[in-house]
C-alpha cells in the first residue's frame, strides 16, 4: 500500500509538471500541434457576425455550437472553410486566414432572403431619378421642365410636385442639376423664355424653395459648389478665380482664390490647388489659409494634365484628387491611383475611398498602420474588374459591402474577404438611370427595367442587427490581436 501511495505521488506530480505548463500556455494562446517543429503555436480567433443574427456556424464542414454573432476561439493558424446558414436565406461560404495572435473579423454578413422581395411603389414610369441626399427626399423626373419634376418622401412613401403649378418657374427648362452629398440643396441652371437662369433650390417636405440667384454671378458659373454643413455659401469656380457667394445677404466676395487646378469642401474647410501648385487649407470665409504638404510628383502630373481637378477628403490629411478626365490621385502616392475613373463615394468613418471606372471597381484605404520606417502608406484595392458600364458605387452596411450600379442591373458584392468578392444581382434597372441607396433603412430605390416604374429593394433589415461585445483590443495568447482581416467599420489591419 505504501509503494502504490509512492507511485501514485510520483504520477500526480509528473502530471503536474506536464500538465501545469501546458495549461499556462493555453491560457497564454499557445496549442500544440505535432505537425509544427517545436511542437507549439500561437492561436487566432475567427469574429463573425450576420445580418440577420442567428445563423448556423460550420467550420471546416463542423458545426460550431454558438450562433452568430459568434467568436471562434483557439483555432490553430491556417486556411478554414467557413458557411454561415440560416432557415430561408441563401448561404454564406469563404475560406478565412487565421494568423497566430490575429483577430479575423468579420463583421455584418448580409444573409439574402431566397429570394429578394421587390416593391412596385408607382403606377406610372418615370425617365429619372435624381439622388438628394441631404434629407428623406429625392427627386423622379417625367420630362425636360421644372414641372415635371416631383418630391419622393421615402418615409411616408408620398410625392408632390417639386414647384406649385402656377410658378413663374413652372414651364423652365432644366438644362442641368448640381448636387453636393448630403445637401438638400440643388443648384439648377434653366431655361426660361430663351434665356439662361440660375436658381438656387432646397427641398422640402411641404414646399419646395426657390429662388433665382442668376445676378449674383457676375460671369457664367462653370462650376458651382458647396459644402453641406455650412449653409446658404457657394462658390464660383470659374476660368479666372473663386468666387464666394453668401446668398443668405445676397452678396458676392470676387477672388477668394485666383486661378485654381484642384478645389473641395469638407466640413466648413476648403482645399485648393493654386496655379503655381501649392496646396492649401482654410476656412470658408478666407480668414485663414495654411499651406499642405504636396508632393513633386503630383506636380509633374498636374503641369501635364493641365485639366481641373476635384479634390475628395477622406480624412482631415489625406485627399484624392479626380480630374475631368478620369486621372484619379492622391496624396502621398506618386503614380496616378488609376484612369477613366467616373466617380468617388467617400466612407470617412474608416477613411476610405471607393471609386469605379466603366469596367473596374476599387478603394482607397488611408486608414492602416505605419511600416516598419513609422511611415502611414495609404493601399489600393482592386474589387471588380468585369463591368460593362458602371455609373454609379456605394458603400452598403458600415462599408462591408458594395453596391453597384452597371448598365441595365445593381449588384451587390461583399468585400470583406480578399480575393473571394462574392457577386449577387439585386434586380434588373432601366438604362441610363440612376439608382439611390439610402444607408439608414438599407434600401435601395430605383427605375425598373421596360416600365421605369419606381421600386425598391430592401437589402438589409434595420433593428435585426446581432453583436458580440468584441473589441480589437481582446487579448489572443497575451498579445494585442491585430485584425487579419481589415474590419470595414472598426480596426486596422489589411484586408
Amino acid at each position: 500500500m505504501q509503494m502504490l501511495r509512492k507511485v501514485l505521488f510520483y504520477v500526480f506530480v509528473l502530471l503536474y509538471f506536464i500538465l501545469c505548463p501546458l495549461t499556462m500556455l493555453y491560457g497564454l494562446g499557445y496549442l500544440f500541434d505535432p505537425k509544427e517543429e517545436k511542437g507549439l503555436v500561437k492561436t487566432g480567433l475567427v469574429y463573425l457576425s450576420s445580418e440577420p443574427p442567428g445563423a448556423t456556424v460550420y467550420i471546416g464542414g463542423k458545426k460550431v455550437a454558438d450562433k452568430t454573432p459568434t467568436v471562434l476561439r483557439d483555432l490553430v493558424p491556417g486556411q478554414y472553410a467557413v458557411t454561415l446558414s440560416l432557415a430561408g436565406h441563401e448561404d454564406w461560404s469563404r475560406t478565412l486566414s487565421v494568423g497566430p495572435a490575429k483577430a479575423t473579423v468579420i463583421e455584418h454578413v448580409l444573409l439574402f432572403p431566397e429570394a429578394l422581395k421587390v416593391e412596385k411603389l408607382s403606377e406610372q414610369g418615370y425617365q429619372d431619378l435624381l439622388p438628394v441626399t441631404g434629407d428623406h427626399f429625392f427627386l423622379l423626373v417625367k420630362g425636360e421642365t421644372l414641372k415635371d419634376l416631383l418630391v419622393y418622401d421615402w418615409k411616408d412613401e408620398s410625392q408632390r410636385p417639386l414647384l406649385p403649378m402656377d410658378s413663374i418657374y413652372s414651364a423652365a427648362r432644366v438644362v442641368s442639376t448640381q448636387s453636393v452629398p448630403d445637401s438638400n440643396h440643388l443648384f439648377l441652371k434653366v431655361s426660361l423664355d430663351a434665356q439662361p437662369r440660375y436658381l438656387w433650390l432646397k427641398v422640402g417636405k411641404d414646399e419646395s424653395e426657390v429662388e433665382d440667384v442668376t445676378h449674383l454671378f457676375s460671369q457664367t458659373p462653370d462650376r458651382v459648389t458647396w459644402d453641406a454643413a455650412e449653409k446658404n455659401v457657394v462658390f464660383n469656380l470659374r476660368a479666372g478665380g473663386v468666387d464666394r457667394l453668401n446668398l443668405a445677404s445676397k452678396s458676392l466676395h470676387p477672388g477668394f482664390a485666383g486661378a485654381v487646378r484642384a478645389f473641395g469642401l469638407s466640413d466648413k474647410h476648403v482645399y485648393f490647388l493654386d496655379g503655381e501648385n501649392r496646396l492649401k487649407k482654410g476656412d470658408t470665409e478666407g480668414k485663414y489659409l495654411e499651406e499642405m504638404e504636396f508632393a513633386a510628383a503630383l506636380t509633374d502630373i498636374f503641369n501635364e494634365d493641365k485639366v481641373f481637378y476635384r479634390i475628395y477628403t477622406p480624412s482631415e490629411d489625406a485627399l484624392l484628387f479626380l480630374g475631368e478626365n478620369g486621372r484619379l490621385l492622391m496624396t502621398g502616392h506618386p503614380h496616378a491611383v488609376d484612369r477613366g475613373v467616373r466617380g468617388v463615394e467617400i466612407f470617412k468613418k474608416t477613411e476610405r475611398a471607393l471609386f469605379w471606372t466603366a469596367e473596374k471597381l476599387g478603394a482607397v484605404d488611408f486608414y492602416l498602420p505605419p511600416d516598419e520606417a513609422g511611415t502611414e502608406r495609404p493601399t489600393v484595392q482592386a474589387f471588380y474588374a468585369q463591368g460593362r458600364s458602371i455609373r454609379q458605387a456605394f458603400w452598403v452596411k458600415e462599408g462591408s459591402h458594395v453596391l453597384f450600379n452597371d448598365g441595365d442591373a445593381l449588384s451587390l458584392m461583399d468585400a470583406q474577404v480578399p480575393g473571394q468578392a462574392a457577386l449577387k444581382k439585386v434586380c434588373e434597372v432601366q438604362q441610363k438611370t440612376a439608382a439611390l441607396y439610402l444607408e439608414d433603412s438599407g434600401s435601395v430605390y430605383f427605375l425598373e427595367k421596360g416600365s421605369g416604374y419606381l421600386c425598391k429593394v430592401r437589402l438589409w433589415q434595420k433593428g435585426l442587427i446581432g453583436r458580440l461585445a468584441f473589441k480589437d483590443e481582446e487579448k489572443i495568447a497575451g498579445d494585442e490581436a491585430a485584425p487579419a482581416f481589415r474590419p470595414l467599420s472598426k480596426g486596422r489591419g489589411a484586408l
